[in-house]
């Protein structure tokens, strides 16, 4: 892994840290739209989430299914051994890391 992959998983991680406490905090409230809020900071929270949930949904399935499970829901270790053989999870996840901070900066 090169220094760019490697910050590009630092990026990873960063946002999926942020993503699950703001899910743990304001995604108790089901239902509830955006636009319904008067909360700013309910309001940006929501936009984060669903800003990270986009990203994810335009990724192709697997490269969507590895970042969720490594990054963004909490999964036990190995989980990917039931879909990928070991070099082809990490050949995606590498791909996915990319495509994924590049769909945040761009």
């Amino acid at each position: 892994m090169n220094d760019m992959q490697k910050d590009n998983e630092a990026i990873v991680k960063q946002l999926a840290i942020i993503y699950k406490k703001l899910k743990r905090q304001y995604y108790d409230i089901d239902n509830l739209m955006v636009s319904e809020c008067d909360n700013r900071e309910l309001a940006e929270a929501f936009e984060y989430i669903e800003t990270i949930d986009a990203i994810l949904a335009s990724l192709p399935d697997d490269e969507a299914l590895i970042l969720r499970n490594d990054y963004f829901s909490s999964r036990q270790a190995k989980w990917y051994m039931n879909y990928f053989t070991k070099s082809t999870y990490y050949r995606i996840r590498s791909r996915a890391i990319d495509e994924f901070v590049r769909c945040v900066t761009a």
